[in-house]
């Protein structure tokens, strides 16, 4: 599977406070975001792509919608 992680701490705002890597390892960051993106992850009119930037901002919106929505925190 090919992936990227994003990572960052909370209450760190400072421009450079996101950390990009390759592949699904856990970081010192409480936050991760990981991202497939293989080349078959989306079926679009009978082929395969991975996912575009648009539709990783997208869903982040919604998971930030969701998240906010939610009465249950921490949510496990």
């Amino acid at each position: 599977m090919a992936t990227r992680l994003y990572a960052v701490a909370p209450g760190d705002n400072s421009p450079d406070a996101v950390q990009e890597a390759v592949g699904s390892a856990a970081t010192s960051k409480a936050i991760n975001l990981i991202i497939d993106i293989a080349s078959t992850v989306v079926s679009d009119q009978g082929t395969t792509r991975t996912v575009s930037k648009e539709e990783v901002a997208n869903a982040l919106i919604q998971i930030a919608g969701h998240i906010q929505r939610t009465n249950k925190w921490p949510p496990a």
